[in-house]
This record gives structure tokens, sequence and C-alpha cells, in this order.
């Protein structure tokens, strides 16, 4: 059974609002987070309180589940057999992001469950509103701005969207512009990601990819290197031998592919129109009979 750890942490000082809370989940049961507005005794000033408004929750565990969402009631379907943690960041009440004017923008990797130091900005029009290089900052005193996301972070960090708090601020249909009105204020988070692995399909004994050595490349014989180590193996030629132990209704294919790929060297029209569709002729059938062997088997 999957465990829950739910942690309330305050953007940007990063420091827990609240002690982290512990939960036990049934295996793939469904889970609804519901963020609500804190308030935490000022330290500075005992008798009065500090008052906290939800921003958004970041969910880490399996892979189909990890991401960022603004919704402060956000269900989980199915939180699968993983090991969870949901972190509501918020903000302070009066204490910055997006009063007065203009855009803060800040990068967040849902990974790390942390903000990053990096600019998330790679554009800005008009380029006179951003000052380039490092800035955070975009003005909206002059005109409307359109901000446009870094795609990447490190070569590893990856932007998935915008978590936009303020006036009138969207992101437009490609995720990674964001359009803020003259005299706009905005708080903008990019949320940015590792991609998950690529998982390449093996061979028949575990290779990934091969060198090919000799006239494999050109159906002759030679020799093929499994990639990451490997004794070599040798390749015969594609010939008489390999059609031998094809069925019948194979080599109607594999000849007629064959013929259909030759035919296109030739200079003569209406010579080459005719061998190709003779040679597509006779794959068809070859097809069909295997389609038909396929069925009764």
């Amino acid at each position: 059974m999957p465990a829950l750890t739910t942690r309330y942490r305050v953007f940007p000082s990063k420091a827990d609002l609240a002690p982290p809370s512990m939960a036990t989940l049934l295996d793939h049961s469904a889970l609804t987070l519901s963020a609500t507005p804190l308030s935490q005794q000022d330290p500075g000033d005992p008798p009065h309180y500090r008052e906290f408004a939800f921003l958004f929750w970041n969910l880490r565990g399996s892979l189909s589940l990890e991401g960022t969402t603004a919704d402060a009631y956000y269900t989980v379907p199915d939180v699968g057999t993983a090991a969870l943690t949901a972190t509501a960041w918020y903000v302070q009440v009066g204490g910055g992001g997006g009063d007065g004017e203009g855009v803060s923008t800040v990068a967040f990797s849902d990974d790390a469950d942390d903000f990053l130091a990096a600019t998330p900005i790679a554009a800005v029009t008009p380029a006179g509103a951003w000052a380039g290089g490092d800035a955070t900052a975009v003005s909206t005193h002059d005109a409307a701005v359109r901000i446009t996301a870094r795609p990447a972070i490190d070569a590893r960090e990856h932007f998935e969207h915008w978590l936009v708090f303020g006036a009138r601020a969207a992101s437009g249909p490609d995720g990674a512009a964001l359009a803020v009105p003259r005299h706009g204020a905005s708080l903008a988070i990019a949320a940015y990601k590792t991609p998950a692995p690529v998982r390449l399909s093996a061979g028949r004994e575990g290779e990934l990819a091969w060198i090919l050595l000799g006239g494999v490349a050109v159906d002759a014989g030679g020799l093929v290197l499994p990639v990451g180590g490997g004794p070599p193996r040798p390749v015969g030629p594609w010939g008489p031998a390999v059609l031998a132990r094809l069925s019948p209704a194979e080599r109607s294919v594999a000849v007629g592919l064959m013929v259909h790929g030759l035919a296109a060297a030739l200079a003569h029209e209406g010579r080459r129109a005719n061998l190709q569709r003779e040679a597509l002729h006779l794959a068809g059938q070859g097809l069909e009979q295997l389609l038909e062997a396929g069925g009764k088997g």
C-alpha cells in the first residue's frame, strides 16, 4: 500500500508552513487533494496572524502521476502502488506574488520540488520590456507583453507549462508563450520536469543495436557486432538459401517487393510501370494467402 506524505511550503522562502502529514493509501485507490487558505501566528507580532493563499500542488511518485496543478481540489483517479509526496505551495497574502505592475517569473522543478535559480525566460516581445540575461522580471508599464519560456534548463529540466497568478495573464495555444496585458500584474511560475528515460526495444538476444560489417547492409554476407559487447555473428547473404526457407506465399511477397524496388531503376516509364504493377500483384496475392492461412489458424 502506497505511503502518502503531504507537505505545506511557502513561496519564496521554501519554509514549511505546517508539519508534514502521513497517510497510508490502498493500492490503486483514488485520492483527492484539498488545499484551503492557511494562517500562522506572526513570530514577530504574536497577537497577529499571517495569512497564506494556495498557489499549486506538486505531486511526485509514479511517472504517470507526477506534475503540478493550480487546482486546489485535485483528484488522482489511481494512485498506483508507489509512495507519493504531495506538496501544497502557498504564498503570503500581501507578501508579493502579483501585486503592483509587471510580471515576476520563476522556474520550478517538479522532480526536485524546488525553485530553480535560472530564469525561465527565453524571449520577450517587445524586447525592451525585459532586461535580458538572467533577469526574471518583465515590465508591463508601456505595452502588453508576450513572454516565451525556455524549452529547457541545464539540458535536463524540460518546460511543461506556466502556472499563472494575477490579472488577465494567459498562456497561448503552444503553452510556452505567456500573454500579459499592459499594466497587468502577475506571478508566473514555469514548471520544468526531467523527461522519463526512453526505453528501446531489444533484439532477440537483448541487443539494442549492431555494427554491420561486410555486405550485410546490401543483402550480402558479413558479420554483425552487438553494441555493448558480445561475440560477432555471421550473417548469410540474401539468396536462394533464404528463399528456400520461405513458404510459397512468403516468397511471393518477398519477390514481389524486391522486383518492385528494382523496377524503379528502369528509365522507360511504361516498362517501369508495367513491371511494378505485376510485382505488386504478385506481392498482393502472397499477402492474401498469408491472411487466409492466419485466419484458418
